[in-house]
């Protein structure tokens, strides 16, 4: 008999999600959170840094901030949508500016969701387990 919280434990285990923000501690945070939630995490603390993790790994999500200084989060999100070999990758903008025209800008940048800051961490899993499928099983 097939017990289901090995698969579900299998399933997240084998996903990698690339955390983007400029906010170290957050995003230390965050990372650490998804880690306990048995994740693979990749962290970046720039949009630079995200862009050469993505030349090197293949996350099965990213998830973004969007203030940021240098190359902000939507730059991001549209970077990724354009590209043919990561258009596919989910995103999740996450943001403490929750403006229509930020929202806006994100959905139409190729995000999959957003997320107002501050949010709590069962709101980011069950985020993520949605545009994963996860929460079908």
């Amino acid at each position: 008999m097939i017990n289901p919280k090995a698969v579900t434990a299998r399933l997240v285990a084998d996903l990698s999600i690339l955390v983007v923000d400029d906010d170290q501690g957050f995003c230390d945070i965050i990372c650490d959170l998804l880690e306990v939630s048995k994740f693979k995490v990749m962290r970046a603390y720039s949009v630079i840094q995200a862009v050469d993790i993505l030349g090197k790994k293949e996350p099965d999500l990213i998830l973004t901030d969007v203030m940021m200084p240098e190359i902000d989060g939507l730059t991001l999100v549209n970077a990724v949508a354009k590209d043919p070999k990561r258009s596919a990758t989910p995103i999740i903008v996450m943001s403490a500016d929750t403006q229509p025209a930020n929202i806006n800008a994100a959905w139409l940048g190729g995000a999959n969701a957003f997320i107002s800051k501050p949010f709590l961490i069962e709101e980011l899993i069950e985020t993520i387990d949605h545009i994963l499928g996860r929460d079908e099983a």
